[in-house]
């Protein structure tokens, strides 16, 4: 009697199954769909560590499978956003390299703009400074794909305050500034640059002891934010804070009439200000700071020591505050780094278990024919 084959297809068909059942089971799902339910509504659970960093795993076993470069951008972008949050920032980094991939293959150059922000952001975080400056360097040549876009224009400003800040090279930071000028006055206007350009460039007066042309670019700025104050909290903030400044250079000047009727008219704005966020926290700090060296300036002591209890206790209460999040966002990071762990143990795992399953119905299968034969 000829042996009976049917058996061994049987077992043959049930190996390719074993072999490729996960990626047929995603495949019959839609790996799209699925990463699109794993982002719908996430904003509602992005406090929840636990299920952002499940849905993150999840999502990038989905990715390895057939997905739309769409899909492949909208869940980097995400994720790059989400990870930066939580101070992950090597993690929002390879996210943000992914969707500037995805977005030039869709052709979506403003997103590409924006992620590179992100990406020198990031870099700046960790103190990768020549990295953000690469990053910088690239945003600018996207400009003739996108010439309106708020993060290739900020990029020739933040690409001057990196040089300014971290290289102290002045002469090249006042470069890009003034850079920025070869722009149409309109989109600088609605992108708030021509306010910062301004006031980067006093800065850089100010470093260089250029105290008169410094006093010239704030008291604009002074007189441009507090005209539009009511645009929003930044603009807020960035009008106490022109003004601060201003009264600055008026005691580096030694014009100490004009500098303390400044500081009055400065308090009289934060007590008709009230509480406007996180930033008035800063302002205030600021704001003790100037007054002291007012003070000091014209030999009131007593007023100076004052002023630094003050700078003291508030400073103390910002740091407690910043001490509380970097405890927390250390946790965060832990628990990322833990389940990132876990996630590659259970990986590996699950790899070992599917080739100790093949290699178990191989020798059974071997077996099967050895025996069909005799």
């Amino acid at each position: 009697m000829r042996p009976r084959k049917i058996p061994i297809l049987i077992i043959l068909f049930y190996l390719k199954l074993v072999s490729f059942g996960y990626a047929q089971e995603f495949s019959s799902n839609s790996a799209e769909n699925f990463i699109s339910k794993l982002l719908w509504k996430i904003n509602e659970v992005e406090h929840d560590n636990d299920e952002i960093l499940k849905r993150y795993y999840l999502g990038l076993e989905g990715l390895e499978n057939k997905v739309s470069d769409s899909i492949k951008f909208e869940f980097h972008s995400y994720f790059t956003e989400i990870m930066s949050q939580k101070l992950i920032f090597h993690e929002s980094i390879k996210n943000a390299k992914q969707a500037v991939l995805y977005a030039k293959r869709i052709g979506n150059f403003d997103a590409v703009s924006r992620h590179y922000s992100n990406i020198a952001l990031n870099y700046i975080k960790i103190d990768y400074p020549d990295s953000a400056r690469s990053i910088y360097h690239e945003n600018i040549k996207l400009i003739k794909n996108t010439p309106k876009s708020v993060y290739s224009l900020s990029s020739i400003n933040n690409l001057g305050i990196l040089l300014f800040e971290n290289y102290k090279e002045n002469d090249s930071a006042m470069y890009y500034f003034n850079k920025l000028y070869e722009y149409p006055k309109k989109i600088r206007q609605e992108q708030l640059l021509e306010w910062s350009i301004k006031d980067n460039m006093a800065l850089v007066h100010m470093s260089q002891k250029e105290y008169v042309r410094a006093k010239e670019l704030f008291h604009e700025n002074y007189k441009v934010y507090g005209a539009n104050y009511k645009i929003g909290q930044k603009t807020t903030e960035r009008w106490i804070r022109a003004g601060l400044q201003l009264a600055e250079v008026e005691i580096l000047l030694n014009n100490f009439k004009d500098a303390k009727k400044l500081l009055l008219e400065i308090q009289g704005h934060l007590e008709m200000l009230g509480n406007y966020g996180k930033s008035r926290t800063q302002s205030d700090l600021l704001n003790y700071k100037i007054n002291r060296k007012y003070e000091l300036a014209i030999g009131n002591y007593k007023m100076v020591n004052n002023l630094m209890v003050r700078i003291s206790h508030l400073s103390d209460s910002i740091n407690s505050v910043l001490f509380k999040t970097e405890l927390s966002n250390r946790s965060d990071i832990m628990k990322f780094e833990l389940i990132h762990a876990k996630e590659l143990f259970n990986n590996e795992k699950r790899i070992s278990y599917e080739e100790e399953n093949r290699s178990f119905i191989l020798k059974m299968l071997l077996l099967i024919m050895v025996g069909s034969i005799i």
